[in-house]
């Protein structure tokens, strides 16, 4: 029941039954008693009891949403349809590898950070080099889990728990963003597993080795501390925000509509030319919106001014 009404709540909960199989999978119960003979197959039972029940409530849950509701992301914003990556399945499941492939990049390195990531180069071909060496890597990353399985549950446990999160946002259905940060959320634990068994496993070595870890991890948290300070200081207002934002998406009619809120804000409490200059730029950042994007909101905004 908890599950079912998860699944109406936040679509990324149809992942449970997935953590699930990841944990039984690398953490399985060791009573010898269930090793062999009357007792594992009645523990076989159990399980598969269990998981029908999880997919029974999938399916239920995969029935409303695609056959009685209005369909999966069909209408993004201002009712504007939402189609593939580049207008067909493969062009958008070619580029979702390079998301992907972005996606562990952004694990380590969460730079630059920017809340739009809808526009993008598409990929439509497999000789796009760039999907050529997302797909190797993310290949060579399934390899190293599945190969370290028998000396480390860790890792196969930590790449699993980076990866399932992210198959409902696959862009196998066409969705409104196909990349964004937040989508990073849960998968940020598993990257956390990862880079915890990396250090002990260095500071297991001997105690020079554990001087190293303890200066590399001083150096992680405030590498990653001081980048979230920055990051912060873009969030304080509204105006501050659209800037930054649209140095990475000058192409969002969103950013610009906002940017011209901003503008139109401060020409409210400003007087003489200085109000008259906020009022232009407001109007222009508004027009900036409309011409990428025709939608009611710009015009309102414009009509607001004039």
């Amino acid at each position: 029941l908890s599950y079912f009404c998860a699944t109406l709540t936040k679509e990324t909960a149809v992942c449970l039954p997935l953590f699930v199989v990841l944990i039984d999978i690398c953490y399985p119960r060791q009573d010898p008693l269930e090793i062999s003979g009357p007792a594992s197959t009645s523990k076989k039972k159990e399980r598969i009891i269990f998981y029908s029940g999880y997919a029974v409530v999938t399916a239920l849950y995969l029935l409303i949403r695609f056959v009685w509701m209005t369909g999966p992301s069909s209408k993004g914003l201002f009712y504007k349809k939402v189609h593939y990556l580049g207008g067909s399945l493969s062009a958008g499941l070619l580029t979702t590898t390079r998301i992907f492939a972005d996606y562990a990049r952004l694990l380590f390195i969460p730079h630059p950070l920017y809340v739009e990531r809808r526009f993008m180069d598409i990929s439509s071909s497999l000789m796009d080099i760039r999907v050529v060496l997302a797909i190797i890597f993310l290949l060579l990353l399934i390899i190293a889990a599945v190969r370290s399985f028998r000396y480390s549950r860790e890792i196969p446990f930590a790449v699993g728990w980076i990866f399932i999160p992210l198959l409902p946002v696959a862009n196998i259905i066409p969705i409104y963003t196909p990349m964004a940060e937040r989508y990073l959320y849960l998968s940020s634990m598993g990257f956390a597993v990862f880079a915890a068994w990396v250090l002990v496993k260095i500071a297991d070595i001997n105690k020079k080795t554990l001087l190293a870890v303890m200066i590399l991890f001083i150096f992680i948290i405030t590498a990653y501390s001081a980048g979230t300070i920055k990051q912060n200081t873009y969030w304080r207002d509204n105006y501050a925000f659209c800037r930054q934002m649209l140095k990475y998406a000058p192409q969002s009619f969103l950013l610009h509509n906002n940017m011209g809120k901003a503008y139109h804000k401060k020409a409210k409490h400003a007087k003489g030319a200085y109000r008259k200059a906020l009022y232009e730029k407001a109007f222009s950042e508004y027009n900036k919106g409309l011409r990428l994007l025709p939608n009611f909101y710009s015009y309102f905004n414009i009509g607001s001014i004039c």
